[in-house]
């Protein structure tokens, strides 16, 4: 048994970062504080129990909100459902609305990546751009769609920071490069793209933090993924006879579907 499983950063008066060092992803949760609810962004693997590591930080009702439902990011939501009674929120978007039975999202293989079943009751579906006020502190969802179909993101404007989960993130180490995935199987590279450009248009200043390792991202890493996905679209990637290829520039690499480019490559050069 591993002590001290969880990490606590304060990264201000009412934001903290939960970061598990020793699970082998190194994920981060994020917790934003209002006045009259908190809302903890991502739950993570499931390995440790994080409520008592909330309840160190806020005794607030607690929203708890996933950026994608991979195993890593689900995890906790059902313990915390049952034993805090927080309110479970999910974007209301046909990517996770085709999970969903009778208010339960239950992804499957594809969308979770792990055989263990998670699914998980939803309290609240969220609009497209949907706001979710904490008490004095509004913060926006944001579809991120690329990495995985139902990737979200959440923009806190007051206080500058902009959470995007597996979106984009620091290597092992923060001066590696960052080895992005846009090949798993709700993956999309024009999607990827396209969001990339949409966030970095809309970020407006505000720090980027990531679902794993370190949690800066330096806004950099995003002008390099935007420089990787538009590399993929006229790049050999289209012309590769191998299933995956990886597209790299400055401090990024990116594995994509060589297939997917090849039809985006040709749906576009159709038009």
């Amino acid at each position: 048994m591993v002590k001290n499983w969880f990490h606590v950063d304060q990264l201000d008066s009412s934001t903290y970062r939960i970061h598990e060092p020793y699970y082998w992803q190194a994920n981060n949760e994020y917790l934003l504080i209002g006045t009259e609810r908190a809302l903890l962004f991502d739950s993570g693997p499931g390995r440790r129990d994080i409520l008592p590591i909330v309840r160190g930080l806020t005794d607030l009702p607690l929203l708890v909100l996933a950026s994608h439902s991979h195993y890593d990011h689900i995890g906790n939501h059902r313990r915390l459902k049952q034993l805090a009674e927080a309110r479970i929120l999910s974007a209301d978007i046909p990517a996770t609305k085709s999970m969903t039975i009778a208010q339960e999202i239950c992804p499957p293989l594809t969308a979770r990546l792990s055989l263990l079943p998670r699914p998980f009751m939803v309290d609240e579906w969220l609009p497209r751009g949907g706001s979710i006020d904490l008490g004095n502190r509004s913060v926006e969802m944001i579809e991120l769609p690329g990495h995985t179909s139902d990737s979200v993101g959440i923009i806190d404007r007051s206080q500058g920071f902009v959470f995007v989960g597996d979106f984009i993130y620091n290597g092992a180490r923060k001066s590696e490069a960052t080895f992005l995935l846009g090949a798993l199987p709700t993956s999309d590279a024009v999607d990827y793209l396209r969001s990339s450009r949409r966030l970095r248009e809309i970020r407006d200043g505000a720090r980027i933090l990531g679902g794993h390792c370190d949690a800066e991202v330096d806004p950099r890493r995003l002008d390099d993924l935007v420089a990787a996905l538009e590399n993929a679209m006229s790049s050999d990637a289209r012309r590769s006879l191998l299933p995956f290829s990886v597209v790299n520039s400055g401090g990024t690499s990116l594995v994509v579907s060589s297939r997917q480019i090849r039809t985006a490559s040709n749906g576009h050069q159709s038009r």
